[in-house]
Protein backbone atom coordinates (compact mmCIF):
# COMPACT_ATOMS: atom_id res chain seq x y z
CA UNK A 1 0.00 0.00 0.00
CA UNK A 2 2.81 2.45 0.83
CA UNK A 3 4.13 2.16 -2.75
CA UNK A 4 1.15 4.13 -4.07
CA UNK A 5 1.11 7.00 -1.56
CA UNK A 6 1.86 10.35 -3.21
CA UNK A 7 2.79 13.41 -1.20
CA UNK A 8 4.30 15.23 -4.18
CA UNK A 9 7.75 13.96 -3.17
CA UNK A 10 8.98 13.95 -6.78
CA UNK A 11 8.32 17.65 -7.17
CA UNK A 12 10.20 18.50 -3.97
CA UNK A 13 13.03 16.07 -4.61
CA UNK A 14 13.67 17.80 -7.93
CA UNK A 15 13.44 21.21 -6.25
CA UNK A 16 16.10 20.09 -3.78
CA UNK A 17 18.33 19.17 -6.70
CA UNK A 18 17.80 22.62 -8.24
CA UNK A 19 18.49 24.37 -4.91
CA UNK A 20 21.58 22.52 -3.78
CA UNK A 21 23.25 21.00 -6.87
CA UNK A 22 23.09 23.84 -9.43
CA UNK A 23 26.08 22.38 -11.28
CA UNK A 24 23.89 19.56 -12.65
CA UNK A 25 23.43 20.49 -16.31
CA UNK A 26 20.62 18.17 -17.43
CA UNK A 27 17.97 16.26 -15.50
CA UNK A 28 16.19 13.20 -16.91
CA UNK A 29 12.90 12.05 -15.39
CA UNK A 30 12.20 8.42 -16.34
CA UNK A 31 8.50 7.51 -16.33
CA UNK A 32 5.99 5.05 -17.75
CA UNK A 33 4.17 7.36 -20.19
CA UNK A 34 3.48 9.75 -17.31
CA UNK A 35 4.09 13.48 -17.11
CA UNK A 36 3.60 15.37 -13.83
CA UNK A 37 0.83 17.93 -13.99
CA UNK A 38 3.23 20.63 -12.81
CA UNK A 39 5.84 19.90 -15.51
CA UNK A 40 6.70 22.52 -18.12
CA UNK A 41 8.87 21.43 -21.04
CA UNK A 42 9.79 24.98 -22.01
CA UNK A 43 12.80 25.27 -19.74
CA UNK A 44 14.61 22.30 -21.29
CA UNK A 45 16.77 21.48 -18.27
CA UNK A 46 14.39 18.67 -17.26
CA UNK A 47 13.50 16.09 -19.91
CA UNK A 48 10.92 13.35 -19.47
CA UNK A 49 12.11 9.97 -20.80
CA UNK A 50 9.53 7.27 -21.46
CA UNK A 51 10.32 3.63 -20.68
CA UNK A 52 9.71 2.75 -24.33
CA UNK A 53 12.64 4.97 -25.34
CA UNK A 54 15.21 3.01 -23.34
CA UNK A 55 13.93 -0.56 -22.96
CA UNK A 56 15.44 -2.64 -25.80
CA UNK A 57 12.32 -4.85 -25.95
CA UNK A 58 8.97 -3.05 -25.68
CA UNK A 59 7.27 -6.41 -25.11
CA UNK A 60 8.72 -6.36 -21.58
CA UNK A 61 6.59 -3.32 -20.71
CA UNK A 62 4.88 -2.27 -18.57
CA UNK A 63 7.14 -2.99 -15.64
CA UNK A 64 6.80 -2.25 -11.93
CA UNK A 65 10.28 -3.52 -11.13
CA UNK A 66 12.64 -0.70 -10.17
CA UNK A 67 15.64 -2.97 -10.73
CA UNK A 68 14.52 -3.58 -14.32
CA UNK A 69 14.22 0.17 -14.87
CA UNK A 70 17.66 0.74 -13.38
CA UNK A 71 19.10 -1.75 -15.88
CA UNK A 72 18.33 0.58 -18.81
CA UNK A 73 19.23 4.01 -17.38
CA UNK A 74 22.59 4.03 -19.18
CA UNK A 75 20.63 3.89 -22.46
CA UNK A 76 19.15 7.38 -21.99
CA UNK A 77 20.09 9.44 -25.07
CA UNK A 78 22.46 12.28 -24.19
CA UNK A 79 23.39 10.88 -20.77
CA UNK A 80 26.81 11.98 -19.49
CA UNK A 81 29.59 9.55 -18.61
CA UNK A 82 29.35 10.69 -14.98
CA UNK A 83 25.80 11.04 -13.68
CA UNK A 84 23.79 10.81 -10.47
CA UNK A 85 20.75 8.58 -10.00
CA UNK A 86 18.02 9.45 -7.48
CA UNK A 87 14.69 8.05 -6.40
CA UNK A 88 11.88 10.42 -5.48
CA UNK A 89 12.28 9.70 -1.76
CA UNK A 90 15.81 11.15 -1.72
CA UNK A 91 16.48 14.85 -1.14
CA UNK A 92 19.32 17.33 -0.80
CA UNK A 93 19.32 19.53 2.31
CA UNK A 94 22.51 21.54 1.88
CA UNK A 95 24.94 22.57 -0.85
CA UNK A 96 26.75 19.66 -2.50
CA UNK A 97 29.61 19.73 -4.98
CA UNK A 98 30.64 17.33 -7.75
CA UNK A 99 33.55 16.23 -5.56
CA UNK A 100 31.01 14.86 -3.07
CA UNK A 101 30.17 12.17 -5.64
CA UNK A 102 33.16 11.83 -7.98
CA UNK A 103 36.93 12.00 -7.71
CA UNK A 104 38.64 14.72 -9.75
CA UNK A 105 39.63 11.91 -12.15
CA UNK A 106 35.93 11.10 -12.69
CA UNK A 107 35.96 7.88 -10.65
CA UNK A 108 32.63 7.40 -8.87
CA UNK A 109 32.29 7.13 -5.12
CA UNK A 110 30.19 4.48 -3.38
CA UNK A 111 28.48 5.16 -0.06
CA UNK A 112 28.25 2.05 2.11
CA UNK A 113 26.01 1.73 5.12
CA UNK A 114 26.63 -0.18 8.36
CA UNK A 115 23.93 -2.68 7.41
CA UNK A 116 25.27 -6.04 6.29
CA UNK A 117 24.34 -7.91 3.13
CA UNK A 118 22.82 -11.20 4.33
CA UNK A 119 25.32 -14.02 3.94
CA UNK A 120 22.83 -16.57 2.72
CA UNK A 121 20.92 -17.66 -0.33
CA UNK A 122 18.31 -15.26 -1.66
CA UNK A 123 15.62 -17.67 -0.50
CA UNK A 124 16.49 -16.94 3.12
CA UNK A 125 15.60 -13.27 2.89
CA UNK A 126 12.09 -11.87 2.49
CA UNK A 127 13.28 -8.28 1.95
CA UNK A 128 13.05 -7.43 -1.75
CA UNK A 129 15.74 -4.75 -1.61
CA UNK A 130 18.25 -7.35 -0.33
CA UNK A 131 17.87 -9.79 -3.20
CA UNK A 132 19.83 -7.66 -5.65
CA UNK A 133 22.74 -7.28 -3.21
CA UNK A 134 22.80 -11.01 -2.40
CA UNK A 135 22.88 -11.93 -6.10
CA UNK A 136 25.52 -9.28 -6.83
CA UNK A 137 27.73 -10.84 -4.17
CA UNK A 138 27.29 -14.27 -5.73
CA UNK A 139 28.33 -12.92 -9.15
CA UNK A 140 31.21 -10.95 -7.63
CA UNK A 141 32.53 -14.04 -5.88
CA UNK A 142 32.33 -16.00 -9.10
CA UNK A 143 34.26 -13.34 -11.01
CA UNK A 144 36.85 -12.21 -8.45
CA UNK A 145 36.65 -14.60 -5.49
CA UNK A 146 35.63 -11.83 -3.08
CA UNK A 147 32.39 -10.59 -1.50
CA UNK A 148 31.21 -7.21 -0.22
CA UNK A 149 29.90 -7.22 3.37
CA UNK A 150 27.90 -3.99 3.37
CA UNK A 151 24.82 -2.61 1.65
CA UNK A 152 24.91 0.78 -0.03
CA UNK A 153 23.10 3.77 1.44
CA UNK A 154 19.87 5.05 -0.10
CA UNK A 155 21.39 8.32 -1.29
CA UNK A 156 21.88 9.99 -4.67
CA UNK A 157 24.08 7.39 -6.40
CA UNK A 158 27.14 8.46 -8.45
CA UNK A 159 27.39 6.32 -11.59
CA UNK A 160 29.58 5.83 -14.66
CA UNK A 161 27.75 5.10 -17.89
CA UNK A 162 30.66 3.04 -19.24
CA UNK A 163 30.73 0.83 -16.14
CA UNK A 164 26.99 0.13 -16.45
CA UNK A 165 27.45 -0.68 -20.14
CA UNK A 166 30.24 -3.09 -19.24
CA UNK A 167 28.05 -4.82 -16.65
CA UNK A 168 25.31 -5.30 -19.25
CA UNK A 169 27.84 -6.82 -21.68
CA UNK A 170 29.23 -9.12 -18.98
CA UNK A 171 25.80 -10.20 -17.68
CA UNK A 172 23.69 -9.95 -20.82
CA UNK A 173 21.52 -13.00 -20.15
CA UNK A 174 20.84 -11.93 -16.56
CA UNK A 175 19.95 -8.43 -17.74
CA UNK A 176 17.52 -9.82 -20.29
CA UNK A 177 15.90 -11.96 -17.58
CA UNK A 178 15.73 -8.97 -15.23
CA UNK A 179 14.06 -6.73 -17.81
CA UNK A 180 11.37 -9.34 -18.35
CA UNK A 181 10.48 -9.46 -14.64
CA UNK A 182 7.58 -7.00 -14.18
CA UNK A 183 7.94 -7.16 -10.38
CA UNK A 184 10.89 -7.85 -8.11
CA UNK A 185 11.91 -11.48 -7.77
CA UNK A 186 14.54 -13.38 -5.82
CA UNK A 187 16.63 -13.60 -9.01
CA UNK A 188 16.87 -9.81 -9.35
CA UNK A 189 20.02 -7.75 -9.75
CA UNK A 190 20.44 -4.17 -8.51
CA UNK A 191 22.45 -2.55 -11.33
CA UNK A 192 22.81 0.99 -9.99
CA UNK A 193 23.58 0.18 -6.38
CA UNK A 194 25.07 -3.21 -5.60
CA UNK A 195 26.40 -4.24 -9.03
CA UNK A 196 27.96 -0.88 -9.89
CA UNK A 197 29.53 -0.48 -6.45
CA UNK A 198 30.70 -4.07 -5.97
CA UNK A 199 32.15 -4.66 -9.44
CA UNK A 200 33.44 -1.09 -9.65
CA UNK A 201 35.47 -1.50 -6.47
CA UNK A 202 36.82 -4.86 -7.60
CA UNK A 203 37.90 -3.38 -10.94
CA UNK A 204 39.33 -0.13 -9.51
CA UNK A 205 36.64 2.01 -11.16
CA UNK A 206 34.85 3.00 -7.93
CA UNK A 207 36.21 4.18 -4.59
CA UNK A 208 34.64 4.21 -1.15
CA UNK A 209 33.24 7.56 -0.14
CA UNK A 210 31.20 9.09 2.63
CA UNK A 211 28.44 11.67 2.75
CA UNK A 212 26.50 13.25 5.61
CA UNK A 213 23.21 11.37 5.45
CA UNK A 214 19.96 10.83 7.35
CA UNK A 215 17.42 8.06 6.97
CA UNK A 216 13.89 8.82 8.18
CA UNK A 217 11.41 5.96 8.52
CA UNK A 218 8.04 7.64 7.95
CA UNK A 219 6.32 5.13 10.23
CA UNK A 220 8.34 6.16 13.30
CA UNK A 221 6.22 7.55 16.18
CA UNK A 222 8.37 10.68 16.60
CA UNK A 223 8.20 11.60 12.91
CA UNK A 224 7.61 15.33 13.39
CA UNK A 225 10.59 15.65 15.73
CA UNK A 226 12.80 13.74 13.27
CA UNK A 227 11.73 15.99 10.39
CA UNK A 228 12.36 19.08 12.53
CA UNK A 229 15.90 17.88 13.25
CA UNK A 230 16.59 17.63 9.51
CA UNK A 231 15.09 21.05 8.82
CA UNK A 232 16.87 22.96 11.56
CA UNK A 233 20.28 21.30 11.85
CA UNK A 234 21.10 20.85 8.12
CA UNK A 235 24.02 18.64 9.17
CA UNK A 236 22.93 16.05 6.62
CA UNK A 237 23.76 16.88 3.03
CA UNK A 238 21.20 14.33 1.79
CA UNK A 239 18.40 12.38 3.39
CA UNK A 240 15.83 9.72 2.57
CA UNK A 241 12.14 9.75 3.57
CA UNK A 242 11.33 6.06 3.37
CA UNK A 243 7.90 4.46 3.49
CA UNK A 244 7.88 1.06 5.16
CA UNK A 245 5.13 -1.50 5.17
CA UNK A 246 2.74 -1.15 8.11
CA UNK A 247 1.05 -4.34 9.29
CA UNK A 248 -2.06 -2.73 10.75
CA UNK A 249 -3.16 0.48 9.03
CA UNK A 250 -6.16 0.73 11.35
CA UNK A 251 -3.76 1.62 14.17
CA UNK A 252 -1.79 4.15 12.13
CA UNK A 253 -2.62 7.86 11.81
CA UNK A 254 -2.01 8.23 8.08
CA UNK A 255 -3.58 11.72 7.94
CA UNK A 256 -1.18 13.07 10.56
CA UNK A 257 1.79 11.49 8.77
CA UNK A 258 0.78 12.93 5.41
CA UNK A 259 0.30 16.42 6.82
CA UNK A 260 3.63 16.32 8.66
CA UNK A 261 5.52 15.33 5.50
CA UNK A 262 3.75 17.88 3.30
CA UNK A 263 4.39 20.69 5.78
CA UNK A 264 8.04 19.70 6.06
CA UNK A 265 8.65 19.56 2.29
CA UNK A 266 6.91 22.87 1.66
CA UNK A 267 9.00 24.47 4.40
CA UNK A 268 12.23 23.02 3.00
CA UNK A 269 11.58 23.82 -0.68
CA UNK A 270 9.06 26.69 -1.03
CA UNK A 271 10.20 28.09 -4.39
CA UNK A 272 9.46 26.62 -7.78
CA UNK A 273 12.13 25.19 -10.07
CA UNK A 274 12.44 26.38 -13.70
CA UNK A 275 10.76 23.22 -15.03
CA UNK A 276 7.52 23.87 -13.13
CA UNK A 277 4.49 25.63 -14.52
CA UNK A 278 4.26 29.10 -13.11
CA UNK A 279 1.99 29.34 -10.08
CA UNK A 280 1.22 32.86 -8.81
CA UNK A 281 1.16 31.49 -5.26
CA UNK A 282 4.46 29.65 -5.70
CA UNK A 283 2.87 26.32 -4.77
Amino acid sequence: QTRYINRDELRYSLRSLYYYAPWVRQVFLVTDSQVPEWYSAGDGSLKVVDHKEIFPDADALPTFNSHAIESVLHRIPGLSEQFIYMNDDVFFSSIVHPESFFEVSGIARAFFSRSMVPYCSEYQSDIASEWGAINANRLLHGAFGVMMPYKTKHTPIPLRRSLLEGLEDRLSSRYEQLRRSPVRTMDDLAPTSSLHAFFGLAEGKVVRGDIAYRYINLARPDLEAALDSVAYSRRAMVYCLNDTEIEDWSEFDYVQQEQAVKNFLQYMYPYQAPWEKRDPDGE
